[in-house]
């Protein structure tokens, strides 16, 4: 479950880079590029859902609390991730 979570959201990282630069790069023509850093914000973000969903609904822990704050933590860590990886020049 958790590695197929980690490689939907590195799908995920990809399309995001897709919608800040395009298809031939931040250096190149710019194909494909979106000028709305929301719709990258919201890919960022899902992937960092997606990566951390598994930790909240597979009971590895007794406890709720332990489950929750791991998630939390994953989502936030891989969504800064995506971010930085997406936002590279």
């Amino acid at each position: 479950m958790v590695p197929g979570a980690l490689l939907l959201s590195g799908v995920l990282w990809v399309a995001a880079a897709f919608t800040l630069c395009g298809v031939s790069g931040c250096g190149g023509g710019g194909f494909g590029r979106s000028e709305n850093p929301a719709a990258t914000g919201v890919l960022v973000l899902v992937s960092g859902v997606v990566a951390g969903l598994p930790l909240l609904v597979k009971p590895w822990s007794d406890r709720p609390l332990v489950r929750t704050a791991a998630s939390l933590t994953v989502t936030a860590l891989v969504a800064a991730l995506g971010w930085i990886f997406a936002s590279r020049p």
